[in-house]
This record gives structure tokens, sequence and C-alpha cells, in this order.
């Protein structure tokens, strides 16, 4: 039997090298652990988590609240914001908890890409951590599926 069969949140990718998460409001938080050995980045199915260096207790890069919540805790976050409507959103589900039109988050080694569409937009975000750098990367695709010319503003906050 294939792990996560009759999963309404969860399944594995064919080859079975990812675990993909098909809603965001999962029981508990699926976090992925993306480490160069030294910098460490925990990411959920939302966006949610933190960062550090060396030791989670006294190297945080940002604060961790509560993991096993399944809320808005302290971490990264995205806005958009349409220009012209004023609307925003944000592309992670966290923190506005907001319910997206389509949702789709894959745990991989070494990445989590987060999938999501709403207000016409569609979103991809890649989270990873170098090899060779203590850092945390976060790769952004846009996509426009409305017939309208739009204007938006992205915001990264931490």
């Amino acid at each position: 039997m294939r792990a996560f069969e009759g999963s309404p949140y969860l399944s594995l990718s064919q080859d079975g090298s990812e675990i993909i998460c098909h809603r965001h409001d999962t029981p508990r938080p699926w976090c992925n652990y993306l480490t160069n050995g030294d910098f460490t980045a925990i990411v959920t199915q939302t966006g949610a988590g933190f960062s550090f260096l060396y030791d989670s207790m006294y190297n945080q890069v940002l604060h961790s609240g509560d993991l096993t919540l399944n809320e808005p805790i302290p971490g990264r976050y995205l806005y958009l914001r349409d220009s012209d409507s004023g609307e925003y959103w944000n592309p992670t589900v966290t923190p506005s908890m907001r319910p997206p039109d389509a949702f789709e988050a894959r745990h991989a080694p070494g990445s989590t890409t987060l999938r999501t569409s709403q207000q016409g937009i569609e979103t991809t975000m890649t989270v990873f951590v170098p090899l060779d750098r203590n850092e945390e990367k976060w790769v952004i695709k846009l996509r426009n599926t409305s017939k309208q010319r739009r204007w938006l503003c992205l915001y990264s906050f931490c």
C-alpha cells in the first residue's frame, strides 16, 4: 500500500521524491527541514517557519513560535497587493489564512515549493538553503491568469 493512500491532504509524487500537500489546512503542519549542516530553514506547507544558524535555541534568525499549531506564527511571509483594487493576499497562505483558489505544497529533499492561485494570479515560491552559503533563498514566480493587465506590488515581511 502506498503511503498516504486515501488521504485528502497528502500524497507522494509519482517517483516518490516529494510529499505533496493538496490542502493548506492539514490537521497539523507539515514541515520541511532545509539545511547545509550549519544553517537550517524550516518551512511548513503554508510558508510559516523559521531559520537558525548552528543551534535553534541560541542562534535564531527568525523567531520560531509554535510549529505544532495550524495558525499564523512568526516567520517569513509575502504579501501581494493589487495596486488598482487595493486587494491584498498572501501567496503562501499565512499569515492572513485567506483560502486560495488553488493550492499545492511540495516538500522535497533540499527544497519546498508552494503553489497558489488567488485573485487571478498564480504564484510559485521555492525555498532552499544553498550548500555553500549560510542563507535561505526564495525564488518567486508570478503569472497573471486573468484577461486584464495587472499592477502588483510584492512585499516581504519577517
